[in-house]
C-alpha cells in the first residue's frame, strides 16, 4: 500500500516538491527491480525443478 500509494500521487501530479518527486520515482524503481528478482528467482527454481525431475 505504501508504494502503491506513491505510483497514484505520481500520476495523478499530488507530489508537488521535486524533492518528494524524486523520491517517489526512486521508490517505484525499487518496487519494480524487486517485483523483477523475485520472478527470475521463480523462473530459475521452476526450471531447476523441471530439469531434476526430467
Amino acid at each position: 500500500p505504501k508504494y502503491g500509494g506513491k505510483i497514484i500521487d505520481i500520476v495523478s501530479r499530488d507530489v508537488h516538491r521535486p524533492e518528494d518527486k524524486a523520491q517517489a520515482l526512486a521508490d517505484v524503481n525499487g518496487t519494480i527491480l524487486y517485483i523483477a528478482l523475485i520472478v527470475v528467482t521463480g523462473l530459475h527454481s521452476s526450471s531447476g525443478m523441471a530439469i531434476q525431475f526430467y
